[in-house]
């Protein structure tokens, strides 16, 4: 019997180190698996909040966006009929002031011939 325990003691130290190395390495790696894991959990938490505030800062963005169209809108159909009656106005005088070369070169005309030039139009 003596033999059978060298076999096991010769066994137990040969493989019970490299059974307690595999175990250590394991736990090591598990270790550094969690340590890793936490890590990036902290760092998509910070992400996460970074998100949040952008999030926040875009949608409010988005409303002044939206209240400057209207604003926009309101001003273009407000300045499209001040346009329109600034270009009537504007050719009502240039017409006026056409009027007012043809007369005054007719009149000048008159004076120049000695005629009453304005006499043939008007009767």
């Amino acid at each position: 019997m003596k033999c059978g325990w060298k076999v096991r003691d010769r066994f137990n130290t040969t493989f019970l180190p490299k059974r307690e190395i595999r175990d250590g390495i394991r736990a090591a790696r598990a270790e550094a698996i969690t340590s890793v894991v936490t890590t990036l959990g902290q760092g998509t938490t910070r992400l996460d909040a970074g998100l949040d505030t952008i999030q926040t800062t875009v949608s409010g963005a988005g409303d002044r966006v939206s209240a400057l169209r209207r604003e926009v809108a309101e001003v273009e159909s407000t300045l499209t009929f001040w346009l329109d009656a600034a270009s009537v106005v504007i050719a009502l005088a240039l017409l006026w002031l056409i009027f007012a070369q043809a007369i005054t070169f007719v009149f000048g005309l008159s004076v120049y011939k000695g005629e009453n030039l304005f006499a043939q139009w008007i009767g």
